[in-house]
């Protein structure tokens, strides 16, 4: 088997490839939203691309959700009944609404 080869430039040139097309995606999604009707825009969801079926109406939920929730366990443990929540604000909630 061949040996892994670091070659800096290339990597240079994928990292710079990886943020132009970061760009242009915001670019053409934002042009997409702006060319939108009133109308439209309150219909338009964002999907999570781990076709998991979640979608939400604000962009950056989408990458809450990939962060915190689609395919990862729960993070947070309540520390009485040590039930397991994706979010903070989940287990804050129900340690007041369960355990006062």
């Amino acid at each position: 088997m061949g040996k892994n080869i670091y070659v800096p430039q290339l990597s240079k040139n994928l990292e710079e490839l990886k943020i132009r097309i970061k760009d242009v995606i915001n670019a053409v999604t934002s042009d997409m939203i702006s060319n939108l009707s009133n109308s439209d825009t309150k219909q338009l969801r964002f999907f999570c691309p781990n076709n998991c079926g979640k979608s939400y109406k604000i962009k950056r939920s989408v990458g809450r959700h990939l962060k915190f929730k689609c395919g990862v366990e729960p993070t947070f443990e309540c520390w009485i009944c040590h039930k397991r929540f994706a979010l903070k604000e989940s287990m804050k909630k129900h340690v007041v609404q369960k355990h006062n």
